[in-house]
C-alpha cells in the first residue's frame, strides 16, 4: 500500500479523535469488513439501537390515552418530532409528516397533497391535460424526475452548463424560455435534488431558492442525497424530503417529508383516509382531524422508525456539519487524488468544488459491477455498481445518446464509493490497494 500513501497535509486534516474514533467502534458491521455504500444505505449504530431496546418493553400503539403504554409511546413519538424540527431548522408554517420507508414515498405524498398524481390506469380512463409545470435539474435521482413525468404536470429540465455543473443562467433562461412560450400557467412547481448521488455534486441552494421564489415558483428539494452532508434549513423551501435511511444510526427509519401547511387544503380529505386520521365516523358520514399531520399519517405509526430518525440526525447535529464537511472533503481529496494513479481510470465529476465526497467512476475495459463484486467477494469491501437510479444524468457524464438500451451492459454504469465521514484513512488505503489488485486481476483475465 506504500504508493497510496497521501500527502502530509491531507492526512494531518484526517487526524483521529476521540469522538471518531467512538463513531467507527459502535457501527454495526462485521469485524474485518469496510462498507463504503452510505450513498445507498448507512449501516445500524450500536448506541441508537440500545435506546430502541430500552423502549422494547414499552412498545405500544399510539393514539390512545386508556393505557399507560400508549401515552408514553405518544409522547416519545411527539418527542421525536420536536426533536427533529428543531434539528432541520423547519419553522412553525411546517408539518413534518413520517411513516415513510424513503425519499420516493414522501414525494408520491408530495405529489398526492398537491393534487398532481394520479394512478396510471386513470390517467389512462381520464387523458387529463396538464395542470401547470415542474422545473427540475440535470442531475436527479429517477424517483424525483421520472416520477414527475408521469404526474400531472409537464416536466421540464434544466440542463447543466458545459462542465457538466448546476447553473443558476440556465435555470433563469429555462423559465424565460417557458414564459416567452406561454407555458407557465397554472401550478409552477421545481422539484431540485440538491446533491448528488452519484458524484456528488451540491447544488447553490442559498442562490437558487431566491431565484425560484422571484418567479413565483413553489420550491420543494428532495434531500436524499444532501440530509447526512449539509443542513438546508426551512427558510430556503416549501416543501422537502429526506431519505432518513441514508444517515448512519438511521437503518429501517422513518424518512421525512416537511411540508409548508399554507400550501395545504384542509377543506379536502386527507391523501388516504385511513385510521388514525378520522375524528369520528358513522355509517352515513365521517369527519377528520384538522391537524395536518394527524390527518397525513394513517395506520399504525412507524414509532421505532421515528426515534431512530430523530437519534440519527441529533447524532449528525452534535457532530456538527461544519466539521462534517471538513472530513468529507478531506476524504474526497484524498481519494481523488489516489484514484488518479490506476491507469485508464475514469472519474466522474473530479473538478466539483462543492460535492459530497460520493465519487463515482469506471476503469476502461473493466465491467463495474464485477470489480464492485471482486472487491466485496475477496476483500470484504461494500461498494455499488450501476446507474445510481441516476440514468439520465449517466447519459451526460459517459457521453451516450438518449435512446432505448435492450442490453443492460449498454446502459450507463459505473463503481461508486461513497465513505462515511468517519472513515479511517487506513481503510480507504486498503480500498485503494484491494482496486489496485483487483483492476490487475481482472485485466489478467481478461488478456
Amino acid at each position: 500500500m506504500q504508493k497510496f500513501k497521501s500527502s502530509s497535509k491531507l492526512d494531518a486534516r484526517l487526524d483521529y479523535t476521540d469522538a471518531l474514533k467512538y463513531i467507527r467502534e459502535n457501527i454495526i458491521l462485521n469485524k474485518g469488513h469496510v462498507y463504503l455504500d452510505y450513498s445507498a444505505s448507512a449501516l445500524a449504530f450500536g448506541p441508537i439501537e440500545k435506546r430502541i431496546r430500552e423502549l422494547l418493553p414499552y412498545l405500544a400503539n399510539t393514539h390512545s390515552n386508556s393505557s399507560t403504554h400508549a401515552q408514553l409511546m405518544s409522547l416519545i413519538y411527539d418527542e421525536a418530532k420536536t426533536r427533529l424540527k428543531k434539528i432541520l431548522k423547519l419553522e412553525a408554517n411546517f408539518a413534518l409528516l413520517c411513516n415513510f420507508p424513503n425519499s420516493s414515498s414522501a414525494i408520491k405524498r408530495a405529489q398526492e397533497i398537491l393534487g398532481v398524481y394520479i394512478p396510471p390506469k386513470l390517467k389512462e380512463i381520464l387523458h387529463p391535460k396538464p395542470l401547470g409545470v415542474c422545473l427540475h435539474g440535470g442531475f436527479e435521482h429517477h424517483s424525483n424526475e421520472i416520477s414527475w413525468r408521469e404526474s400531472l404536470l409537464k416536466s421540464e429540465g434544466v440542463s447543466l452548463d458545459t462542465n457538466l455543473e448546476f447553473s443558476l443562467e440556465n435555470t433563469q433562461a429555462k423559465i424565460d424560455t417557458l414564459k416567452n412560450k406561454g407555458a407557465l400557467k397554472g401550478i409552477k412547481l421545481a422539484s431540485f435534488n440538491l446533491a448528488s448521488n452519484v458524484t456528488g455534486l451540491i447544488a447553490p441552494f442559498k442562490d437558487l431558492s431566491p431565484l425560484l421564489r422571484k418567479e413565483d415558483f413553489i420550491v420543494m428539494y428532495d434531500l436524499a442525497a444532501s440530509a447526512p452532508h449539509l443542513l438546508v434549513e426551512g427558510r430556503y423551501f416549501d416543501i422537502a424530503s429526506y431519505a432518513s435511511h441514508k444517515l448512519l444510526g438511521a437503518a429501517s427509519a422513518s424518512s421525512l417529508l416537511a411540508f409548508d401547511t399554507r400550501l395545504y387544503d384542509a377543506t379536502l380529505p386527507p391523501s388516504f383516509a385511513g385510521g388514525g386520521s378520522i375524528k369520528y365516523a358513522n355509517s352515513l358520514t365521517q369527519e377528520y382531524f384538522l391537524d395536518i399531520e394527524r390527518r397525513e399519517e394513517a395506520g399504525t405509526l412507524d414509532i421505532l422508525g421515528l426515534v431512530r430518525t430523530a437519534l440519527a440526525f441529533q447524532l449528525v447535529d452534535e457532530v456538527g456539519f461544519s466539521y462534517i464537511e471538513l472530513k468529507e472533503q478531506a476524504l474526497r481529496q484524498v481519494l481523488l487524488y489516489e484514484l488518479k494513479n490506476i491507469p485508464a481510470i475514469s472519474i466522474y465529476g473530479e473538478s466539483y468544488k462543492s460535492a459530497t465526497a460520493c465519487i463515482s467512476f469506471n476503469v476502461a475495459g473493466i465491467s463495474p459491477y464485477s470489480l464492485s463484486y471482486m472487491l466485496s467477494s475477496e476483500y470484504n469491501i461494500q461498494t455499488r455498481a450501476g446507474c445510481s437510479c441516476a440514468g439520465p444524468y449517466g447519459h451526460e457524464l459517459l457521453g451516450l445518446k438518449a435512446k432505448s438500451f435492450k442490453d443492460l451492459d449498454e446502459k450507463p454504469g459505473w463503481l461508486r464509493v461513497s465513505p462515511h465521514f468517519c472513515e479511517s484513512l487506513e481503510n480507504i488505503y486498503y480500498f485503494l490497494d484491494s482496486l489496485t489488485k483487483s483492476v490487475r486481476i481482472l485485466r489478467n483475465k481478461m488478456a
